[in-house]
């Protein structure tokens, strides 16, 4: 992997890292949070309710032959 080598401004910046904003530069660039614990979470929740129903389905078929 080449890394492209940048032209030295002799500017410092100051990046603040946090939980609302994943990071904001000290020229007020503000860098969205991808929230990405969020998401897992919303496809967990997603799939465990897909089992349980599957689950209930083979109960519920399993019932039925006794």
């Amino acid at each position: 992997m080449e890394v492209e080598k940048l032209e030295s401004t002799n500017k410092n910046v100051g990046i603040d890292l946090g939980i609302k904003d994943f990071a904001i530069t000290s020229d007020e660039i503000s860098i969205e949070n991808p929230k990405y614990l969020q998401k897992s979470l919303n496809k967990l929740a997603i799939l465990q309710k897909k089992t349980i129903t599957k689950n209930q389905r083979v109960v519920q078929i399993e019932i039925k032959l006794e």
